[in-house]
């Protein structure tokens, strides 16, 4: 609860001059405010005047004191209420009238803790209106003061200073207005100087504010009314606040006077001094902070202990506040401000600002070194310490030689564009004296500008590194200025130089290099040579290790005998060694001695990859041209080796894999979590030639090589070994663009060893039916590749799907293999499995990578050599297919009448095996025409198109399935030879011969320094497929040229066919690429997305299939952080294949079945049966009404159908009798 204090004048009769008090009550639920009557303080009858001051809160006390004309007397207030003490001084103490009747009362502590009061009145006495008296309560002294001698006039106002002991200010109006203002009396000296003249100073109060400054009211100026005096230096400033409601009092006299509130306390204030600690390192650690200290806290009289402390920073921002926080720690370089109180109420407080610095010998420069055109070089430089860092500034060319120089942890190096920075035999690290991180080195660029020298002129920065280290930097060299897409393009040679236990080691931004006056980009001009990118443990990032290397959108990266390593104790496989979004690059071998070729073995420096999680990751949110090369490399203990998303025509050759463990899937994937050399998702146009795959931990599962969804026309696995794995090749979902049997993906010369399965053609899901091209070698040539000797079931060939793969071996058949979908077939030609890359070894990117003009010239005729023959063969088979009248023979069968059934077979059978699905079809869909077993017996005429699962899935589906035991034999039969199969495997050899050209001319011109559009986009027009034309796509959208890049989006549904999955498959894409196309336009990048295109590319990567979930993974990975696995999709127990055992005998009549169909018959009729399942053979005799046998068959099969032509049986009812051992069983046949 609180007292409201005041006192009454002028009321007349026994209320008149007297000091009440009321009772303020709080509640707070409700919430009600009472208000108690007034109560009498004290009462004195005949003063007109009184004043009063109360005391702050000393353990719980306060002392409340009034002047009037009864004395000045001094009342306790506690917690009980109001205690009277005697009076302390009456007026006849002064000898004068009224001398104590206080117009204002005014009461401080002085510096010797005596409690001095000082007040004025204006009562019935002109001669005492510029009069002050002052009381020393503590000496007893009274003084009566005449302000000014000189002239007559009145005292509007009093106040103490704060700022110096024994002053007061008094607010004087004179009857000569030149001596009206603003007085400084020194009451011990009894003299008073004039601090501001002015009438306008002249009729206020002055008060002691909150703030410390004393205020007030300027007459006559409504827009600035306040005046005050500054308590720091005792200064006069006027107009200090605006605005607000005036309240004055007029007295009887007639005396105008602005009354200001009165502060309830004597000011006081404490005194200290604030010791501090400077920062002797500016790491997050121990001593990478200041601290400070609050000692000899003083206050003079009055101080009531314990004290509080309030610390601030320089924000305003309370870091810490309480009883006995005397001290802070922990404090960055920066201003900050400490305030102490003491208990009283309310209390004394003192606040001192302070500063945190740095250790003056912590750094050799504080500030940015600036190296200009003209700067010496440094040399030997030893103990050298940079804060900021150094600034290349443009076209300087500075070399910084056998140094070490260390680098604060906000510190960088920048090379401006047009500058050159060389590092040679040097190193570059963080403090050795508090080693922490530091920012890195930034190379800017142009990103509107090419990479070349002209005439002396570079638009970019350059970095040379020659046998030096770069270690413990956020980004080691960062090749923009970070923040800013328009400065990428810096330009970095790098050569036998570490980089050490940086987060990231290189760091390349989208860029373009198109060389003046050309349309044709040419590779980024920046490589790396014998360089080594390592982290182990002495590691010192917070952050967990990220990638060695980053390229996003850039093109031509060389790496030439890198190593690679993560060798982090407990971290093992985890982060990246290279990942690359949209980015095209090369690893392979460094020669010492580049003047002799083949590089001789003693030369060679072989590109290494230990321990990571994704040695070499790619992943293209587009359908980037960009593709990567690598060759002779070796990669140790990695979860995956190479993981490839939505890249194509990438080249790994003559590289080693043993593989590591995947930990870092576990958690997700379970049971299903895997480890692969090689991982590509939605890839075609490759070259995966002559690697070698070991496993080193033989607990976990292992893939040497998975092929997902490439969708391809041709590709080739070729002249691999693998040992020892759990699955060696692993062939996942569509691997394949068409079911026509020349379409698809095939393994030649792979050496297989100790694997759990070699060649596994695997579901991606339940309802996925994964598939590879038809013919594994053809019939001219085998397909070449060794088994395991005693692998799983199916484990040297299993196929989950259900097109059947026909396997040509002629020295090493597949042993153990899943039976009816894949078929062995014996021919005659070996394939001897030459090196199509020239064997490996030695430096460089190898033979034929990057094709000279006459292996350019040999590759194009190849091409065109091989599309001859092919159409040829194809001139010849579409002659035979359905007599070369295909819409013809589809006609025939649909317009058929049941009695021409036999006529119809037998032209049908003549035209086998050259019947196509269109056909085939029509004859399953005419029952009423074909019985099961005539359908059945042309479909078995036609194996090729059985291989086909359309068809078969079409006959077990229809409207009228064939029966089971039908379905199961023409499974059987699918892999059967015909000249049909001939025709279509030289189509298919010389299709394979042809793309193998177009793919080595595309590898060419993608990994050559110069991209020739125009060359790139003819090769892939000759492919003649949908990855190739979506290619294009991507190159029109590098080029700018959106308009053509949206007009072939939009024809390639219609060229291609697309409809139902496929179709939705493909707007999901094109509707990602129309997105990209818009983000181009804007000026915007992947990074730049809001939080609906997110969640847009979080639900296509979580929810939707092919293209378009892989570019949006590749995405949300690469730019936001996201993780995807590649789990298994494999559970062998319930994905093994078997036949299908024939239909189940009907239990009537022990099994025994028989009936006839159709029946009355005219031409044909057909005989339905079922023997015991105990009997093998049987006889149907059938006999007219005479008993005489007509026909017999006899029947060696448990379950079938038997054909009678009856066209030249006379009309009439016959009986037909089925009979095996004992038992028979009869029917009545009625023919028309």
């Amino acid at each position: 609860h609180f007292y409201i204090i005041y006192s009454l004048t002028g009321g007349g009769g026994n209320q008149d001059h007297q000091f009440y008090f009321v009772e303020v009550t709080v509640n707070q639920n409700p919430y009600e405010v009472i208000i108690s009557d007034r109560q009498f303080i004290n009462t004195c009858s005949e003063p007109n005047w009184g004043g009063f001051a109360v005391t702050r809160e000393v353990n719980g006390k306060r002392k409340l004191f009034t002047c009037s004309g009864c004395g000045i007397m001094e009342t306790e207030i506690n917690a009980t209420g109001f205690s009277n003490i005697p009076i302390l001084i009456l007026e006849n103490n002064f000898g004068e009238h009224k001398s104590l009747d206080a117009f204002n009362f005014e009461m401080k502590t002085d510096n010797n803790c005596d409690t001095v009061f000082a007040w004025f009145t204006r009562y019935f006495n002109p001669a005492e209106s510029d009069t002050v008296f002052i009381y020393n309560m503590n000496t007893e002294e009274l003084k009566k003061i005449d302000l000014n001698t000189q002239t007559t006039g009145h005292i509007s106002g009093i106040e103490f200073s704060a700022f110096e002991d024994d002053i007061l200010y008094i607010s004087y109006d004179a009857d000569n207005s030149s001596a009206a203002g603003i007085y400084k009396l020194n009451y011990e000296t009894e003299t008073a100087v004039m601090l501001t003249q002015g009438e306008q100073y002249a009729h206020t109060f002055l008060q002691l504010a909150p703030d410390g400054d004393v205020y007030g009211i300027t007459q006559g100026n409504e827009s600035d009314p306040f005046f005050k005096i500054d308590m720091t230096d005792g200064s006069f400033i006027s107009e200090v606040y605006d605005n607000g409601q005036l309240l004055s009092y007029q007295g009887d006299d007639a005396y105008k006077t602005f009354i200001l509130p009165e502060k309830d306390m004597a000011p006081g204030t404490l005194s200290f001094t604030v010791e501090t600690g400077s920062i002797a390192c500016e790491c997050p650690e121990e001593n990478a902070y200041g601290w400070a200290k609050v000692n000899d806290v003083q206050g003079g009289c009055g101080v009531q202990e314990p004290f509080y402390y309030i610390w601030y920073d320089e924000a305003g921002n309370i870091l810490l506040e309480g009883e006995d926080e005397d001290y802070l720690y922990d404090l960055p370089e920066g201003t900050y401000t400490v305030c102490v109180s003491d208990n009283g109420q309310p209390a004394y407080t003192g606040c001192q600002t302070f500063d945190i610095t740095l250790d003056e010998d912590l750094y050799t420069y504080d500030e940015m070194v600036d190296i200009w055109p003209g700067t010496p070089d440094w040399n030997n430089l030893t103990n050298t310490r940079f804060r900021q860092g150094i600034f290349v500034h443009k076209d300087a060319d500075f070399t910084i030689s056998s140094s070490y120089l260390e680098f604060g942890p906000n510190a960088k190096i920048i090379v401006d564009t047009g500058a050159i920075l060389r590092v040679d035999n040097t190193t570059l690290t963080c403090m050795q004296q508090c080693p922490c991180p530091w920012q890195g080195i930034e190379v800017w660029g142009n990103r509107n500008m090419h990479q070349f020298t002209i005439n002396g002129v570079c638009y970019q920065g350059k970095l040379y590194l020659d046998n030096s280290v770069v270690e413990h930097a956020w980004n080691a060299v960062a090749l923009w200025k970070q923040g800013n897409y328009e400065t990428s393009g810096g330009i970095v040679y790098a050569k036998h130089t570490q980089f050490n236990n940086n987060k990231r080691s290189a760091e390349f931004m989208r860029y373009l290099n198109i060389p003046p006056e050309s349309f044709s980009p040419v590779a980024y001009f920046s490589w790396f040579k014998d360089c080594d990118f390592m982290v182990n443990d002495n590691y010192l990032i917070p952050d967990d290790f990220y990638a060695h290397v980053t390229l996003w959108s850039v093109n031509g990266i060389d790496f030439e005998g890198c190593r690679f390593g993560n060798h982090i104790s407990g971290a093992e496989n985890t982060g990246y060694g290279i990942y690359a979004s949209d980015g095209g690059f090369r690893v392979y071998n460094y020669c010492t001695n580049p003047y002799v070729l083949p590089c001789p073995p003693e030369n060679t420096v072989q590109s290494t990859f230990d321990n990571f999680y994704t040695a070499v990751k790619a992943a293209n949110t587009t359908e980037s041209k960009n593709t990567i090369y690598v060759g002779n490399t070796l990669f140790t203990n990695n979860s995956y080796g190479v993981k490839l998303d939505k890249v194509d025509y990438a080249s790994i050759l003559f590289s080693k894999f043993y593989i590591g463990p995947n930990t870092q899937d576990q958690s997700i994937c379970a049971e299903n979590t895997a480890s692969y050399g090689i991982d590509m998702n939605e890839c075609s146009g490759f070259a995966i030639e002559e690697n070698e795959f070991y496993r080193i931990n033989t607990e976990d599962t292992i893939v040497g090589i998975r092929c997902k969804d490439s969708k391809t026309d041709y590709d080739l696995i070729y002249k691999n070994t693998l040992e020892g794995l759990s699955y060696g090749n692993f062939a996942e979902g569509e691997n394949r663009s068409d079911s026509d049997d020349k379409y698809g993906l095939e393994f030649q010369c792979n050496s297989n060893a100790e694997n759990s399965i070699d060649f596994i053609v695997a579901k991606s899901s339940p309802d996925n039916n994964p598939r590879i091209r038809t013919h594994q070698g053809s019939m001219d040539k085998e397909a070449g590749n060794t088994f395991t000797t005693n692998p799983q079931t199916d484990g040297n060939f299993k196929n989950e799907g259900d097109q059947v793969v026909i396997y040509f071996y002629h020295d090493n058949p597949p042993v153990y293999y899943t039976d009816y979908y894949v078929v062995p077939s014996f021919v005659e030609g070996a394939n001897t499995c030459p090196s199509h890359y020239g064997g490996g070894g030695g430096g460089g990117i190898g033979i034929k990578t990057v094709l000279s003009p006459e292996e350019k010239q040999q590759a194009e005729q190849d091409y065109a050599d091989n599309l001859v023959n092919y159409n040829n063969v194809k001139a010849l088979y579409d002659n035979l297919k359905d007599g070369g009248n295909t819409d013809g023979t589809v006609s025939d069968v649909e317009t058929a009448w049941p009695d021409e059934m036999w006529e119809l077979r037998a032209e049908l059978l003549a035209k086998s095996p050259h019947l196509s699905y269109e056909v085939l079809k029509s004859v399953a869909d005419k029952t009423d025409v074909f019985p099961d077993q005539v359908i059945f017996e042309i479909m078995a005429a036609n194996p090729d198109e059985l291989r086909k699962n359309e068809l078969i899935t079409y006959l077990e589906t229809k409207e009228n399935p064939l029966p089971e035991y039908m379905i199961s034999i023409l499974h059987q039969l699918a892999g059967g030879i015909t000249y049909k199969t001939v025709l279509m495997q030289e189509m298919a050899r010389y299709h394979a011969a042809k793309m193998q050209s177009a793919y080595d001319l595309i590898r060419s011109t993608l990994n050559d320094s110069l991209v020739d559009y125009t060359y790139l986009r003819n090769w892939l027009d000759n492919t003649n497929n949908l990855n190739a034309d979506l290619q294009t796509v991507a190159s029109y959208m590098e080029e700018g040229d959106y308009t053509s890049a949206q007009s072939l989006l939009n024809s390639i549904p219609d060229v291609y066919g697309l409809e139902g999955d496929k179709l939705d498959e493909y707007n999901d894409y094109k509707l990602l690429a129309e997105i990209q196309m818009n983000w181009q336009q804007q000026g915007r990048t992947v990074f730049d997305l809001d939080s609906a295109e997110i969640a847009m590319l979080v639900d296509y990567a979580e929810n939707g299939l092919g293209k378009a979930a892989v570019i949006s993974k590749g995405i949300l990975e690469f730019a936001y952080g996201y993780h995807y696995c590649n789990c298994l999709p494999v559970n062998d127990s319930s994905n093994m294949k078997s036949s299908n055992a024939f239909a189940g005998t009907n239990e009537t009549d022990n099994g025994l079945f028989v009936k006839a169909t159709p029946n009355p018959a005219r031409t044909w009729v057909t005989f339905d049966y079922t023997l015991p399942v105990y009997m093998e053979n049987a006889v149907l005799r059938i006999s007219n009404m005479k008993g005489e046998i007509k026909t017999t068959f006899n029947i060696d099969d448990r379950q079938g159908q038997i054909v009678w032509d009856i066209r030249h049986i006379e009309k009439g009812v016959y009986i037909y009798t089925l009979t095996t051992g004992s038992l028979n069983k009869s029917g009545k046949l009625i023919v028309r």
